[in-house]
């Protein structure tokens, strides 16, 4: 399926505007601006029904440039019929798998019928109501209007302006808040802020760039910057199925630690020529802060392999791995 429709996705791709990550080598802040990374669903609000596989309903467009979902009426209601928008579903920090249980209907109609007749709704409107009732705790950020003409600064503006005028609009909807940040120094300051609140990261905007579709591989002007954390784990577990990959026991996740979890079960990528480490081996990886609400690190990569139990007695990771290793090696 890959192979046959390859080339579709990568040009339905393109009617969206793609981020780039931040390098530090290679990207001049000057004249950018940053606003938080939602870690929701992306949504572009196309009232024309313009998607990647022909015309439709207005909804709202995904990544894919295909569609992915109609807004409830009372959310549909708010939203311009004149003006696209380009935003996130969102149901706050930390809540990324909320956002697509939330936006899902449900096919069980049973189900759905005991719960309308639990909430007092009318088993006919059922499903439309109790959909309704899911996104309204969804917030629709406002981060760019891709028709509205001018430099980025400007096009928001323009979204903020409209979505002022439309009453009722501010409970479901807002047009995200920008500041200037314009060096690395900057950037630094503003993502520890924004992941000690526990968000995702950030995304930097050159402030007059006009908008385009597709990546920016070369214009570097739209770009994304994560944070990322340094911790180790306990090797469970190889399999040699072409995915290389390690099945692994996280020790001292900092951000499991601090919310008084478990430490989580994970699969992480072995892309090195020589031999994966065996079980029981420690290792050293980095991760993005997590988007799911299991723990489960985001896009880690292995930083290093500690070696057998034996061979580093002073690690305080490898004491830790081996007691750990102790306990699970017998279940």
């Amino acid at each position: 399926w890959l192979h046959r429709n390859g080339g579709n996705l990568q040009r339905q791709q393109q009617r969206v505007a793609l981020a780039e990550e931040w390098d530090e080598r290679r990207d001049q802040l000057d004249g950018f601006v940053a606003t938080e990374k939602f870690d929701g669903i992306r949504a572009v609000w196309t009232p024309d029904g313009q998607y990647a596989d022909g015309r439709g309903e207005p909804g709202f467009m995904g990544k894919s440039g295909l569609r992915i979902s109609a807004p409830p009426p009372s959310l549909q209601a708010l939203l311009p019929s004149e003006m696209a928008l380009d935003g996130e579903l969102w149901a706050g920090r930390g809540h990324f798998q909320l956002v697509s249980r939330l936006m899902s209907i449900g096919t069980d109609r049973v189900r759905n019928l005991v719960q309308a007749r639990a909430c007092g709704l009318d088993p006919k409107k059922q499903q439309a109501e109790l959909r309704d009732m899911r996104w309204v705790h969804l917030k629709y950020m406002i981060f760019d209007a891709p028709n509205a003409g001018g430099g980025y600064l400007e096009r928001l503006e323009k979204a903020r302006r409209r979505i002022a005028e439309i009453p009722g609009a501010a409970a479901r909807m807002q047009v995200v808040a920008t500041e200037p940040c314009e060096d690395a120094a900057t950037l630094g300051r503003l993502l520890t802020r924004v992941v000690e609140a526990k968000g995702e990261g950030l995304v930097l905007r050159k402030a007059n760039a006009p908008w385009r579709r597709g990546e920016c591989k070369e214009r570097r002007d739209h770009l994304k910057a994560k944070r990322w954390y340094d911790a180790e784990a306990i090797v469970l577990d190889g399999h040699n199925d072409g995915r290389s990959s390690l099945w692994c026991l996280a020790l001292n996740q900092r951000d499991v630690e601090e919310a008084g979890g478990v430490q989580p079960e994970f699969g992480i990528t072995w892309n090195r020529k020589e031999a994966p480490p065996p079980p029981g081996s420690v290792i050293s990886y980095h991760y993005r802060p997590f988007t799911s609400e299991d723990g489960v690190p985001g896009r880690g990569g292995i930083l290093r392999v500690h070696g057998p139990m034996t061979c580093e007695p002073d690690c305080l990771a490898c004491r830790q791995g081996a007691e750990r290793w102790e306990a699970v090696s017998g279940r």
